[in-house]
């Protein structure tokens, strides 16, 4: 049994999904050959880094730009087809042709609809399922021919449902996470005195920046050992290594899983992974002001689980926010709690299991 897991770098938290579905597929089905096939990479090889640099160069330095295209988009029917070159879709098909998985599973809007209309056209009949890696559904998620949504939570069950598809075909099981998340944190007391710990990360693109004033109140908060994950972020890489001496700068990592069961308190984007995996990890969370449609859409769930809260925009007000939340035990307590309670409600394998029985 073949299975294409189809993904995108636009970000790392499409990416990060299909990983961890492929991880959930090895445990379900240990027979099945699965394949991540990112679509710029298979598709377009040649120019695949100029898109991925691209895009990520018109989401940091033109949000408003993007924000307006995909808010006019979301008026979209649910099974149109954006609009790409020819010589994108005739390749897509040639792979299709000469691959022929036995089941597809989407983790990057737009694919669903290309996908489904690329195998009609050839006569091919593939199941569709799809992981929606944000709370919040844009049209591009949706197509009448999609066997399986997996969602993060109710609301965007509800809000699927509202756009017209059945109730069984949507499965609520939290967000595909890897396999390191699903393991208890791990806090402990240091010679009887906790040192405080602080993660900051600015999701896969390193979008996360704040001034100079910022970093320089954060290394002098008493008890408090930071680390700053900038992801491919270079120039912030070298901005901050070794300027703090209670601050550790990263670049990307394959450990944050580790670092999130190390620290009390995370300040992030409101990705959709990214605030999974804090779930997972039982890491209260901090929210930079969010960017971008869907991490507003992120940010809220956030906010009406009680699992984190929303960062100020000043930097003083940001530190004294930090400060109240950080030393409180019993805040932390409480939010730590809730995502406790939250993460038992998920089944991690959700997508694996699913797979299983679509193919039988």
């Amino acid at each position: 049994m073949k299975v294409w897991i189809v993904t995108g770098r636009f970000g790392m938290g499409h990416y990060s999904a299909a990983q961890s579905i492929a991880e959930q597929i090895r445990e379900t089905l240990p027979h099945a050959e699965t394949r991540i096939v990112d679509l710029c990479e298979s598709v377009l090889p040649e120019q695949a880094n100029l898109i991925y640099r691209t895009f990520e160069k018109f989401v940091n330095r033109t949000a408003l730009l993007f924000n307006l295209g995909y808010k006019y988009t979301e008026r979209f029917e649910p099974d149109v087809r954006p609009f790409l070159p020819k010589l994108f879709t005739a390749r897509l098909k040639g792979l299709l042709q000469s691959q022929k998985p036995d089941a597809i599973v989407s983790t990057v809007p737009i694919a669903p609809t290309l996908i489904a209309d690329c195998l009609k056209e050839l006569g091919m009949r593939v199941p569709l399922l799809t992981c929606i890696t944000d709370v919040c559904c844009h049209p591009y998620w949706l197509h009448p021919e999609t066997e399986k949504y997996f969602v993060a939570d109710k609301a965007t069950k509800d809000s699927l449902m509202a756009k017209g598809v059945a109730e069984d075909k949507i499965v609520v099981h939290g967000m595909p996470v890897k396999p390191d998340f699903d393991v208890p944190p791990e806090r402990r007391d240091t010679e009887g005195r906790r040192e405080k710990r602080l993660l900051i990360m600015g999701g896969g693109l390193g979008l996360l920046s704040m001034p100079k004033s910022f970093y320089q109140a954060i290394n002098r908060l008493p008890d408090v050992k930071t680390t700053i994950i900038t992801g491919r972020n270079k120039r912030l890489l070298r901005k901050l290594s070794g300027r703090y001496e209670n601050i550790e700068v990263l670049g990307y990592t394959d450990k944050v899983a580790e670092y999130m069961r190390q620290s009390d308190l995370i300040i992030s984007k409101a990705g959709g992974i990214t605030v999974f995996e804090s779930i997972y990890s039982e890491l209260p969370m901090l929210l930079t002001e969010p960017m971008l449609p869907q991490e507003f859409g992120n940010a809220r769930f956030v906010v009406q689980q009680g699992v984190g809260r929303l960062l100020e925009k000043r930097t003083k007000d940001r530190i004294r926010e930090i400060e109240e939340l950080i030393y409180d035990e019993s805040a932390l307590s409480r939010l730590r709690q809730r995502m406790r309670a939250m993460r038992a409600s998920y089944d991690r394998l959700a997508v694996g299991r699913m797979l299983a029985e679509v193919c039988r």
